[in-house]
């Protein structure tokens, strides 16, 4: 696997493991949890896949083809429109004060990535490159967003490494890679990394949006609030769900672990317990990392597109961009769709995209804009 640069310009390939400890997992707990949203019978102390198993049944009980289903996950994002925080900003390419300079994470032909710490202390989010062997059958691109809190980024970090090594480790094991194969190695490889998490007494967590493209197809994986979109014919598609604790596509999940949802006040967005604001992590004990993924294969235009379906395609030349909602909270699909085709028409390079979207976020603190970390990552298909 090859690997590229994290915040601190240090490879990811380069970070110190996190060593396996001793202790483990109480599946008690785990079996309890499974128990009341109806999926634990039979679990016991020694089953270390309770969860891995809830997560494949669970998708395995969705009715349809495996392409069935990820159309029908498609078309949830495609029709997502989670609202930006502060919507009396308006966001606008430049904002006339770009006088700082956002770190570069990516800096390739097709890859540019940027990320500015905002008014934090720290900087936890994390982005990463690869591109990873699929087995006999080529190889692929990863491209990860990871928004970290809680540990000073460390948990972003550490799935930003696992998580496309380990995916390359199990697809050399497959001889077919289809649908099935890949969604079901992808589900395996969360629940993996985030038991190893939980067993090296990890703190903190992490948010994930991520594409792997390989041999004319996208598969997008989706932990959280980061959001991934495709740009393309001057417009926008969203291709990720924003996993909020109001939204009833998430709520209904978050209440059966056990969990409350403090609703949105004038001075707060909804929480899980008061305390998280998202309904999916890699990491938190109260929340689920179990990935909503979403498809798009390439053509060589977009004549076959059906949103209503969940079918999207993607050409030569568009635009995937992923983004931590450091950048959402001020700024709506709308307008990034209207930023993106300024500088697709000026023709920006992926770079010059990521360090502009930054940029324009961070002159927004002045007036009212997030304090948080930004970090966006641009692709050229």
């Amino acid at each position: 696997m090859s690997s590229t640069v994290g915040p601190t310009g240090t490879p990811t390939a380069g970070f110190v493991c996190h060593q396996r400890s001793s202790s483990s997992i109480d599946f008690a707990e785990v079996a309890k949890i499974l128990e009341e949203i109806g999926a634990g019978q039979g679990a016991s102390n020694t089953t270390t896949n309770t969860c891995l198993q809830h997560y494949l049944m669970t998708y395995a009980k969705t009715p349809g083809t495996e392409g069935e289903k990820l159309r029908r996950q498609t078309k949830y994002a495609l029709q997502s429109s989670t609202p930006k925080i502060f919507d009396a900003i308006e966001f606008v390419l430049g904002a006339g004060f770009l006088q700082k300079e956002p770190t570069i994470l990516v800096s390739d032909e097709h890859v540019g990535a940027c990320s500015d710490i905002g008014g934090r202390d720290y900087n936890e989010d994390f982005c990463a490159y690869d591109t990873i062997a699929m087995g006999s059958s080529g190889i692929a691109r990863f491209y990860g967003m990871y928004d970290g809190h809680s540990d000073n980024g460390n948990c972003a970090r550490f799935v930003a490494r696992e998580l496309p090594s380990r995916l390359e480790e199990k697809f050399e094991h497959l001889s077919l890679l289809d649908h099935k194969a890949i969604t079901n190695a992808i589900i395996e490889v969360v629940h993996d990394i985030e038991v190893q998490w939980r067993e090296d007494k990890g703190r903190g967590g992490t948010t994930a949006t991520c594409a792997l493209e390989f041999n004319g197809e996208i598969y997008v994986i989706n932990i959280g609030d980061s959001r991934t979109v495709l740009f393309k014919k001057s417009k926008l598609y969203q291709l990720s769900e924003d996993a909020k604790p109001d939204d009833e596509r998430f709520r209904s999940l978050v209440e059966k672990m056990g969990n409350t949802v403090t609703p949105e006040t004038r001075d707060s967005v909804a929480r899980v317990n008061g305390v998280w604001a998202l309904a999916r992590d890699f990491g938190v004990p109260e929340l689920s990392p179990r990935p909503k993924i979403t498809f798009l294969s390439a053509a060589d235009s977009p004549i076959n597109d059906d949103p209503e379906k969940g079918i999207i395609t993607y050409q030569k030349g568009g635009l995937l961009v992923l983004t931590t909602d450091g950048l959402l909270d001020n700024a709506s699909n709308k307008e990034l769709e209207d930023v993106l085709r300024t500088m697709d028409q000026k023709g920006y390079s992926p770079l010059e995209m990521a360090r502009l979207l930054v940029q324009s976020n961070v002159a927004l603190i002045p007036f009212g804009g997030t304090f948080d970390n930004t970090t966006v990552m641009v692709v050229r298909l």
